[in-house]
């Protein structure tokens, strides 16, 4: 795959690239956050953090926006543009849940980032297996689940903002542990693990169905190892 120089700095990579850049501050601000947890400042640090978060996640969205709707999808942004997408969510759910430490919050992380080795490990197999000729698309559920992480997230660092920056005097009732907040996001990040694991088998079964069309189509016979078509001398 050749990198046009012309794409390296459209509009789309330009914002994933700032998504990248605002990585080491957001884990900057996490950490802080976690290590002054006994400290009056831990709410500024995770509130920074939050609003980092969010505006990341932002340009993930501009980004997709602008490059259908003006043309401007890429090669070097195919490959760059999940990275990063995988890097922040997989970092802010880890960091999330030290810094929470609540037990439904781990489990969520877990199943998130174990399907993302998953799937990786997966689409590494049936590339490989078919020459580089399994297509990469995201469907509606895998689209459904990553609208849902996001919203999750956003949820759970929500929750605990308030709390930190001592802003409002919500009742233990609603935003205390235990309380009813804390329920909602218990349900709805359980809802998030449900969806991932049903979209992890969802693309394993589309992801081996192309690989079985493609091998009866017969047309791996007449590709090399890296998906180029082999010439006819090749094949004498």
């Amino acid at each position: 795959m050749k990198f046009e120089k012309k794409d390296i700095f459209t509009i789309p990579n330009i914002l994933t690239y700032l998504r990248l850049l605002a990585l080491p501050f957001f884990i900057w601000m996490m950490i802080a956050s976690i290590v002054n947890k006994a400290t009056d400042t831990r709410g500024i640090y995770h509130f920074v953090a939050f609003i980092i978060f969010i505006l990341a996640e932002i340009t993930d969205i501009v980004d997709g926006h602008i490059a259908r709707k003006y043309n401007m999808v890429t090669d070097i942004g195919k490959i760059i543009d999940p990275i990063a997408d995988k890097l922040l969510q997989g970092f802010t759910i880890l960091l999330l849940a030290i810094a929470v430490n609540t037990w439904f919050v781990w489990i969520f992380a877990g199943i998130l980032i174990f399907k993302e080795i998953y799937m990786g490990g997966v689409l590494k197999y049936f590339m490989k297996k078919s020459k580089r000729q399994v297509e990469q698309k995201a469907n509606k559920v895998g689209k459904a689940g990553a609208a849902m992480n996001f919203a999750g997230l956003i949820l759970t660092f929500g929750l605990y903002v308030p709390n930190f920056l001592g802003l409002f005097d919500f009742p233990e009732i609603l935003l205390g542990k235990g309380g009813i907040a804390y329920y909602v996001d218990m349900v709805y990040l359980f809802v998030c693990c449900f969806v991932q694991i049903y979209a992890a088998t969802q693309y394993t079964i589309i992801y081996n169905n192309q690989l079985t069309k493609l091998r009866e189509s017969g047309i791996l016979d007449t590709l090399d190892d890296q998906g180029n078509p082999i010439s006819k001398e090749e094949n004498n």
